[in-house]
This record gives C-alpha cells, structure tokens and sequence, in this order.
C-alpha cells in the first residue's frame, strides 16, 4: 500500500472517490473538512484560525498522525470503506494534499 507522500493527486480524477475544492463552485458528494465525521482533527496551521483539535509541526506529521488514527478507528474505517466508494470528496486543502487522499486510499484499498 503506497503512503500518502507516494499518492499523486492527479491519480484520483481517474478513480472514484477523488477530491474536489470546496469553493463553492466545486460539485462533491461528501464534505470531509471540518466539522464532519472524516475530517482531520490535525493540523500544522497555528494562527489558531482552526476548528482542528490537535495542533503538530507539519502538513506530513499531520497527513501521518491521521492515517495512524484512521487505521487505529475501526468504526471511521468502516465509514470510509461503505460510505466514500464512488463519491467525489469535497475539501477546503484541494488541490493541495490533504487527508481525503488518505480517504480516497482506504476507499479505493489501494
């Protein structure tokens, strides 16, 4: 399984679910940013202008921290793996990485 800094963003437009801004222009099925069930409670943002719970060093330790606590959640896991195939994600981060790549992964188990 390839770690989130192996994925390539273009690589979700070809397989559903993928990412879409959320700008309001943007067609999505399921918001994940904050506040919603799959959204990441991690952040590397630290001007306080966050709803994260969690405030870590970098965009990476945060991308990680999530996916250790998305494998350790058998509860979210199975949302992600009944509720996100086939949906287009809508986020705040795209096209920047963000944790709907991870979604997007566990989703699609690539």
């Amino acid at each position: 399984m390839k770690t989130w800094s192996e994925l390539n963003c273009h690589w979700f437009h070809l397989t559903l679910p993928y990412i879409a801004g959320f700008n309001g222009s943007d067609k999505y099925d399921v918001f994940i940013g904050r506040p919603s069930v799959f959204s990441n409670p991690y952040t590397h943002i630290k001007s306080g202008k966050t709803n994260a719970r969690y405030i870590v060093e970098s965009k990476s330790e945060a991308m990680e921290r999530f996916e250790e606590m998305l494998l350790k959640n058998s509860d979210l896991m199975l949302k992600v793996k009944t509720e996100l195939p086939n949906k287009i994600l809508g986020c705040h981060c795209f096209p920047f990485m963000c944790h709907g790549f991870l979604l997007a992964k566990y989703a699609n188990n690539i």
